[in-house]
């Protein structure tokens, strides 16, 4: 099912809502790690849902700026739903990934994103589940 044009509006409004809100989070608390995780991660799901390129770039540029951020102030920063900033930004990196037009910088994109989810996976091997391929569904 697609979002419709004013559901993906309302949507948006409320992620920049949120963004508002961790950034004065921030503001009130220059050290507070879980705001900066959190408003990176709401950035680049802001980066997802918009159709403009560039605009994507950006919103993804600022998210890693911000987990970095994070995993300056506590190397294990949480968003404000649980997910370790290690895999958020991670994940930020690989979205650069497919947007980058520059191949060199693509290219060191994916390796970041790489290390960044083995990070992740060093830090809390039981927070990424992976199917079993040797247990199949009857």
């Amino acid at each position: 099912m697609q979002a419709s044009q004013e559901q993906v509006a309302e949507m948006m409004m409320h992620m920049q809502n949120q963004c508002k809100f961790f950034e004065a989070s921030v503001n009130y608390n220059p050290r507070d790690d879980t705001s900066y995780a959190a408003w990176g991660s709401m950035l680049m799901h802001l980066s997802m849902i918009n159709e403009n390129q560039e605009i994507k770039k950006d919103f993804l540029k600022q998210s890693i700026e911000k987990l970095e951020k994070a995993i300056e102030i506590n190397q294990n920063s949480k968003t404000h739903e649980g997910e370790l900033a290690y895999f958020a930004l991670g994940n930020a990196l690989y979205f650069a990934f497919f947007l980058e037009k520059n191949d060199a910088l693509a290219e060191e994109h994916l390796t970041k994103a790489k290390a960044k989810f083995s990070e992740a996976l060093t830090k809390e091997p039981d927070n990424i589940q992976c199917p079993n391929p040797s247990h199949r569904s009857p």
